[in-house]
């Protein structure tokens, strides 16, 4: 019999349409929409800048990067709804928001990669933000981690059949709500955004697929930033900073209309980021409709 709770999320109701879409649409990688987004920085990079003269001893340097974490966290509190995610044909509502994102140990191409969640909550600013990713990377850094690289390790010396096997097994245990909080601890499938910042590396953003494994359903792909030379309104030429994001998500999980609201959430604080300097205006409501609970807040903590 199949259990409703989860440790990282609550069964809800949704209309008899929606309800039918994992029947009808498929898999998590066959129902992925992209949306392909350009932001605007040069106000961006300015804030950054200035930001980084007065920022709090000892943590990092602020980026581009964390303000769109930051502004994933503002665009839930507008569009809760993007914090949901199916499983086995069932809609839940995380009870967590958080990003994953993979990261080296090092700034060597050798380095070894490690995963890293980081949670959110409603009322963070570019401060809380700045200091929680500060303390989860260094934790990462350090040899320390809040999920169980140490586990997905041990499966590089496992034979493939037997690998198969316990994927599979597993699978069948998160399908049928079985998993514990431990056992999702050892895969980053289960944040509400995946992110790839492909401009660190010097890249443009990618299309990049969702993963069937896990509960995620929202994959953000930063690209690098350039100058690209535009027409202004008084007919001369000028230059400005662009970023190109290319957002993936399951649109099992709600309507394309509802999406693109949420991206342009994002957008908007992004390029404008001294709208996230003081804690959001939310009200008892919307935190109910986030569904963020105190196990869920324990979920990926350190």
């Amino acid at each position: 019999m199949l259990k409703n709770a989860r440790p990282d999320g609550s069964p809800i109701k949704v209309p008899g349409f929606t309800k039918i879409m994992p029947m009808v649409s498929g898999s998590r990688t066959q129902s992925t929409i992209f949306f392909e987004q350009d932001l605007y920085l040069d106000k961006t990079m300015d804030f950054i800048k200035e930001y980084n003269k007065t920022r709090k001893e000892g943590n990092r340097r602020l980026s581009v990067f964390q303000l769109v974490i930051a502004a994933i966290g503002r665009a839930l509190i507008e569009k809760p709804k993007m914090n949901r995610f199916v499983i086995n044909s069932r809609y839940y509502q995380r009870n967590h928001m958080s990003v994953a994102f993979v990261t080296k140990t090092s700034l060597n191409e050798d380095a070894e990669e490690v995963n890293v969640m980081i949670p959110l909550e409603p009322l963070d600013t570019i401060d809380t933000v700045n200091e929680r990713f500060t303390q989860y990377v260094d934790n990462i850094k350090a040899g320390g981690s809040n999920t169980s690289n140490s586990t997905v390790d041990v499966m590089a010396h496992v034979p493939v059949f037997l690998l198969n096997l316990v994927i599979n097994v597993y699978c069948f245990l998160d399908n049928h709500n079985l998993v514990t909080a431990g056992m999702l601890r050892a895969f980053p499938f289960y944040s509400t955004v995946f992110l790839a910042n492909l401009g660190s590396v010097q890249l443009d953003s990618p299309f990049h697929h969702l993963f069937d494994m896990g509960t995620n359903g929202i994959f953000l792909a930063l690209g690098l930033v350039k100058k690209e030379t535009y027409i202004a309104d008084d007919g001369s030429l000028k230059t400005r900073k662009k970023m190109k994001i290319i957002f993936s998500y399951d649109d099992r999980i709600i309507d394309g209309f509802y999406a693109g609201k949420a991206i342009k959430a994002i957008k908007r604080n992004v390029e404008n980021p001294e709208l996230m300097l003081n804690k959001p205006e939310i009200t008892d409501e919307q935190i109910r409709a986030l569904g963020i609970t105190e196990k869920g807040r324990k979920l990926f903590a350190i």
